[in-house]
């Protein structure tokens, strides 16, 4: 967990230190799991796609974390994904090198599930 917490806190990405800190604060940690880098390019790239294409702040976020997630995709084979979860209504999904020690990605997300409708309609501002 040491080694995810320094490379959060090296990345620049929009999220990172705000992930660093809840991680810090005692957030739970998933266990890594590995993702072929070219089936995550697939996915991402059509979100990214729809995501810019909505209005809102919480779409503006995350396109912006996923535009930044995109390149470092392209030169990998594989990403270790581990998902930040604490008491709030988000969570973050980071992408890490194999070793560990590059982040690649950091997504602040928020689950349908977490949330009222209110508040999905909110985040999203009935662009869903």
């Amino acid at each position: 967990m040491s080694d995810i917490a320094a490379a959060l806190s090296r990345s620049t990405f929009a999220s990172a230190e705000e992930a660093a800190r809840a991680l810090a604060s005692g957030w739970n940690l998933s266990r890594s799991h590995v993702a072929h880098a070219t089936d995550l390019l697939l996915t991402y790239r059509i979100r990214h796609d729809h995501l810019r294409s909505m209005p809102g702040p919480h779409a503006t976020q995350l396109a912006v974390a996923v535009g930044e997630l995109l390149p470092n995709l392209e030169s990998r084979d594989t990403a270790k994904l581990y998902t930040l979860s604490g008491p709030s209504e988000y969570e973050f999904v980071i992408f890490l090198s194999d070793d560990e020690t590059s982040v690649l990605g950091c997504l602040k997300t928020v689950s349908k599930l977490a949330v009222s409708s209110e508040r999905w309609e909110e985040l999203w501002q009935g662009a869903v």
